[in-house]
């Protein structure tokens, strides 16, 4: 807490942090809004605002009952790590051999953290935290995939299929382009396919692959961002 006596903070000061936890929840929470995610702006404003109060409570709602006994204040604190963890695995979703939110729970759990950090004071964790997250949930996907070999560009594609078209159309289709699928799911005659694509396919050939397909109408076709 910046070597400060917990007497000293004002009410002031505390709001002050509650705000900029919030800030910085937001921050995270754009990112996450803009990919398309349920765990958005509100989730990640009101994970780390949470945190804040209950970390901002660990050392004013619980002041040392003499210069002897002082209460733990760190008890909280461990306490908002290891229940954040039960938010984020509402996050994670698995479709087959596929598994998706693994991104946004990490996302939860280090805003958690932020509000954390902003609730004791740590302004410099704070800002620096929020950057280090923003950048590595959007750039450096980028960069991992553009720039340093990572994996091809991940996709899911909606599509209907006529009574008597098959699935196995759309797949040995996009077999022969070298595009891997990673699962698929089915709605009546809709078909959800989560694919990634080699570095040498561009999205808009998928496009055009759905479009030559007979029995094949393509609903939906996006980035699919964890």
């Amino acid at each position: 807490m910046q070597g400060h006596a917990v007497s000293n903070i004002s009410d002031a000061e505390l709001l002050i942090r509650l705000v900029l936890a919030a800030v910085f929840g937001t921050l995270v929470g754009i990112e996450r809004e803009v990919a398309g995610h349920s765990a958005g702006v509100r989730t990640h404003l009101l994970v780390a605002v949470g945190a804040a109060i209950f970390t901002e409570l660990s050392f004013v709602g619980f002041p040392a009952i003499s210069a002897e006994v002082r209460a733990d204040t760190s008890r909280v604190a461990a306490q908002i790590v290891s229940g954040i963890g039960f938010l984020g695995a509402g996050a994670i979703l698995r479709y087959g051999r596929a598994v998706r939110g693994l991104t946004t729970a990490a996302s939860i759990w280090a805003v958690a953290a932020l509000g954390m950090a902003a609730g004791t004071g740590e302004y410099g964790i704070a800002v620096g935290g929020t950057a280090i997250v923003v950048i590595a949930l959007a750039p450096m996907r980028t960069l991992v995939r553009r720039g340093l070999g990572g994996q091809g560009l991940q996709m899911e594609l909606r599509v209907r299929l006529r009574e008597e078209t098959t699935p196995d159309v759309l797949t040995t289709a996009l077999g022969e382009r070298a595009v891997t699928v990673r699962s698929m799911r089915s709605a009546g005659d809709e078909v959800t396919v989560e694919v990634t694509l080699p570095r040498s396919v561009e999205p808009s050939e998928i496009v055009v692959l759905c479009a030559e397909l007979d029995g094949v109408t393509l609903l939906e076709f996006g980035e699919d961002q964890d």
